[in-house]
């Protein structure tokens, strides 16, 4: 106890990813391995909360945290052929930290509670739709992603959750039927399923601004697919034991 409050103590860290991705320690790019040994532990680390039944609900850069923050300079070769000094991490151990959101698997499960930051927060969780291990599942996509391409997956300037629900649909490509119909019970008028499952966006009617939407469909217009902005044949080189992870883990949508 602190003051009054319940306090959880956490070993001694560095920096954060999130001061990373700032410009500290000038890492940017990270060298592929790093970025694989990086998202690794992070399922690893959430892997182990859901073997306990347990959501951490708040998974973003500034909740991941170097144990030793050691930067080193090396010669390394750039597209051209040529050898420039890099700096790169002497050692990519982390912890996940900050169990202040994170909550028993039973308390969440239907929880409408919002939790999260909104870069890294699942759509079930902004529709107030209930929610599961899956948000965590999400976030850590999300925070691959970042690790990977240095800069956020989703634009921080989202302004509505269906702009959002837009930017998840153009980025990681359209949702399944079951969460589409899933959102459209919850939020109607959200999708369309003949010919084809779509997304309406822009909504034929909207409380905001003529401005604020028109600012809102340039960003959504403006987002890439992760496949191009990743160049995924190259993302594909990440560990395979990676994959059969986040596979057994739970999907971000939820079943109904």
């Amino acid at each position: 106890m602190h003051r009054g409050f319940h306090c959880t103590v956490f070993e001694l860290c560095d920096a954060t990813l999130c001061d990373v991705f700032k410009g500290h320690g000038g890492l940017a790019p990270l060298p592929s391995r790093h970025v694989c040994e990086i998202a690794f532990q992070i399922v690893l680390g959430v892997e182990y909360l859901h073997s306990l039944n347990i959501v951490h609900g708040d998974i973003k850069p500034d909740n991941i945290a170097f144990k030793h923050f050691n930067v080193l300079s090396i010669q390394a070769l750039d597209p051209s052929g040529n050898f420039q000094e890099k700096r790169i991490l002497s050692c990519t151990a982390i912890r996940l930290i900050d169990l202040g959101s994170a909550m028993p698997l039973a308390q969440a499960m239907g929880s409408p509670a919002i939790i999260g930051a909104p870069m890294y927060r699942a759509p079930e969780v902004d529709l107030r739709m209930p929610w599961s291990l899956g948000v965590d599942t999400f976030a850590i996509g999300c925070v691959i992603a970042e690790v990977y391409l240095f800069e956020p997956l989703f634009d921080p300037n989202v302004s509505s959750d269906l702009e959002h629900l837009a930017m998840v649909d153009r980025i990681a490509g359209p949702f399944p039927i079951e969460f589409a119909r899933a959102i459209e019970t919850a939020t109607p008028g959200a999708f369309r399923f003949a010919p084809k499952i779509e997304l309406i966006y822009p909504p034929a009617t909207s409380g905001r601004s003529r401005n604020a939407l028109a600012a809102s469909v340039r960003r959504v217009h403006h987002a890439k697919p992760i496949c191009v902005s990743s160049q995924y044949h190259m993302f594909c080189g990440v560990h395979l034991t990676l994959y059969d992870r986040l596979a057994s883990m739970t999907l971000y949508w939820p079943t109904f």
